[in-house]
């Protein structure tokens, strides 16, 4: 579903050009075939929360985009409009998108935040920017802006779990400690994380979600539980569970009380370590 939110463009004052620029992009975006479902409506709140809820609703859309509505304005209350038709919103950061010096010069973070350019491998040539920090170096180059992102911090958390119709049978949460570049864990330990489990519980059944998915946290001491990547697949985590644990009945929903790992399971992967503890050496 494609909707452009316009007052004069609906009223035929001038021709409509979101639609036409969202269909572009997308049968760029997108490899699979597209049905298309377009509109274009004025900007009410009312008449555009009544076009979200009916494309998902009864058009069963597995994606809407809007245009941005009038602007930042007074009589704009696009932003506000689809959260009066959401069953759960999901919170973010404060971010901004790059493209030109003009936007640089309108930055107004009072706090750190991340810079990297929007298509980019994992954190690659992720910087950690402060106010006022000098950005005469960044360089722009045409559809790939750079983003700045409001900083987090705090412990980070990776979780495997094992779900059948919208149920965790199988979980596990382990701190990222040992990792290559900060990243790929290398040693595994699983830890008991309440708020965690409880956000995935929540997901899960929210979704109705059955086989593997992994999470990662941040658990930022200010801001509070920060979910920063999912995986639907089976993850590392998996390493924590032992035999005895008899996770295979999760795969099954065989069981009816939550499988975790034992408390004092922690595990590594050899060979990584034994490159890091090279590396080190190396170095020093």
């Amino acid at each position: 579903g494609i909707v452009s939110i316009s007052d004069r463009a609906s009223g035929g004052v001038y021709e409509d050009k979101g639609i036409p620029a969202l269909q572009e992009w997308l049968a760029r975006a997108l490899k699979n075939p597209i049905d298309w479902d377009a509109r274009v409506i004025p900007d009410e709140q009312a008449g555009i929360s009544a076009a979200l809820i009916e494309l998902v609703d009864a058009r069963h859309c597995n994606l809407v985009l809007t245009t941005r509505g009038t602007g930042p304005a007074p009589r704009d209350v696009t932003p506000e409009a689809p959260l009066a038709g959401a069953d759960k919103g999901m919170p973010g950061l404060k971010y901004a998108t790059l493209s030109s010096p003009d936007d640089v010069a309108a930055l107004d973070f009072t706090t750190p935040f991340a810079l990297k350019r929007v298509y980019s491998r994992g954190s690659q040539k992720v910087y950690k920017m402060r106010p006022g920090d000098d950005l005469s170096w960044l360089d722009f180059e045409d559809g790939n802006p750079w983003l700045a992102q409001q900083w987090a911090s705090g412990d980070r958390y990776c979780t495997y779990s094992i779900c059948r119709d919208g149920k965790v049978f199988a979980h596990a949460t382990y701190p990222v400690g040992y990792a290559i570049d900060g990243n790929s864990c290398l040693r595994f330990e699983s830890v008991d994380h309440p708020g965690i489990l409880d956000w995935i519980t929540e997901f899960v059944a929210d979704i109705g979600f059955t086989g593997h998915i992994g999470f990662d946290f941040y658990d930022d001491p200010d801001i509070g539980l920060l979910t920063i990547e999912c995986n639907p697949r089976a993850t590392s985590g998996i390493m924590l569970f032992a035999p005895a644990d008899g996770v295979d009945r999760a795969f099954f929903g065989g069981n009816t009380e939550l499988i975790t790992p034992q408390r004092d399971a922690d595990k590594m992967i050899g060979l990584g370590m034994l490159a890091v503890l090279f590396a080190l050496f190396v170095w020093w």
